[in-house]
Parts: C-alpha cells; structure tokens; sequence
C-alpha cells in the first residue's frame, strides 16, 4: 500500500507543468508554491538586490522577457502580469506557447484569487491552501481605531490612492486613506504643500529600498520631518506590498498599533 502510494505522489509530481516567469510578482508566487524543478526561469528582475527573492533568484535561470529566449525554453506555461508586453504575449502563443495572466492584485482577495490560480497551475493545493491559511491571519491582527486620515507617500512625491492592494491592506488594519481628497485614486504625484494641507494624522512612508537617492529625496525634505513631529510617521518597504503574497501579513505587521 506504501509503495503504491509512493508510486501515485512520484507520478503526480512528475506530471506538474514546468514554467517560466516573467513578472515580478509570478517570481514571487512561483517561488512559494512551486516545486524548485518546475521552475524553468524567473524573471531578472526577481534577482535585484532590493527584491525579496534575489537571495533565491541568484540561484535559478533569469530571462529578460525577450521572445528568443523564452522560445528556447521548454516549459508548459509562460506565467505573465497584465503590465506585460502584450505584442510579447501575442507572438508566444502564435508559436504554440501558453500563456497564463495574471491581473495585479489590488485587494486581499484579488491575491487570494491569484494564489488560487497560481496553486491550480502548478498542481499545488497543498501549498496554496497553506498560503492562503497565511494571508487570512491578517484577519487576526489588532487593528487601530477610529480610522485616523492617512496618506501613503513614496518617493518622487507619488501618493497611493484607494485602487491599490496598499491602501486595501491599511483599509484593512483600521486607516482611513485621505488620497482621493487630492483626486488621486491610484497613483498620483502631489506637491509637499499638498501633502500639509491634506492634514494627515498618519503618514506611511513608503520606500522601494534603504539607499539615499535623488528620486527618495522627498522623504528627507525637513518640512516632512517637522510634520512628523504632529504626526505618526511609519514606514512599510514597498516591497512588502508591492504583490499579493505571503508579504502583506509582514507589511500589515507594521501597522499594528503602538
């Protein structure tokens, strides 16, 4: 019976698709739930050093995303973001490549849904459920009252407004995000003065790394630094919630309150 059993979990390994990623976030996803031999390639991109996988991207096959060379793989799915090149998509599947996409998660349940998808390509339910278990412990968390006015600022002045997975998971924890007050419901840029005015109670800094840079200036200008003297000033790594993953439980981690 033991054998037997053995001889069905070989074959069913043995069955599961082989894929190339060329997103980001399908690097991320893959890694998680993936055996390491399904893992044809992962996106470049996956291997930056302000990724959360460049540790393990350094050790696999990276494209960058160039026909050619996903030609020359053999695998059973190219895994893909609707942020990519869909003349790139196009021209696979005319050479007989499938071609699976993924759309951004910009809620906790949009990454549920893709967990659930990427688990059910991989043949891998096991390991969605376990990472799906993981999402919903956010549910868990302590969350913070009275819905306080927030503002999600990055680098470059850019604010994140209701239509992102960040502002979903802060929406989650308990803050009230204040961006569709400057009309930005996605992304946006807004001027320092804009940012006073809009009167924030919390501020979430928002940085894709640690290094010091011209584009991450603003989050050094002294008047910021002034108002964080009247203001809860707490910073979440972009990379955190950037996609839909085991990640946000980290990112919504932070915003616990003191």
């Amino acid at each position: 019976m033991i054998c037997c059993t053995l001889t069905i979990a070989c074959a069913f390994a043995d069955n599961r698709p082989r894929v190339a990623s060329i997103n980001l976030c399908t690097d991320r996803l893959v890694l998680a739930l993936a055996d390491q031999a399904q893992i044809v390639s992962l996106s470049y991109v996956a291997a930056d050093p302000n990724s959360m996988i460049h540790t393990a991207a350094e050790q696999m096959n990276l494209n960058h995303g160039r026909l050619e060379e996903l030609l020359a793989l053999d695998v059973d799915f190219i895994l893909a973001s609707e942020f990519d090149d869909p003349r790139l998509l196009q021209r696979l599947g005319e050479f007989g490549i499938s071609v699976r996409q993924f759309a951004a998660a910009r809620t906790v349940n949009q990454a549920r849904h893709n967990i659930r998808l990427m688990s059910e390509i991989l043949m891998q339910p096991e390991r969605g459920a376990l990472l799906l278990d993981k999402l919903n412990s956010i549910n868990q968390l302590e969350k913070i009252t009275g819905k306080p006015r927030t503002l999600l600022l990055g680098a470059n002045n850019y604010i994140s407004g209701k239509d992102t997975l960040a502002s979903n998971i802060i929406e989650i924890m308990g803050y009230w995000n204040i961006a569709d007050e400057a009309n930005v419901t996605d992304y946006g840029r807004v001027s320092i003065e804009q940012v006073i005015d809009l009167n924030p109670q919390v501020i979430i800094l928002s940085k894709y790394s640690d290094d010091y840079s011209r584009a991450q200036f603003v989050l050094h200008q002294p008047v910021l630094q002034d108002l964080g003297n009247k203001v809860t000033v707490i910073s979440v790594p972009t990379r955190e919630w950037i996609c839909g993953d085991e990640a946000l439980v980290q990112a919504s981690k932070r915003l616990v309150p003191q």
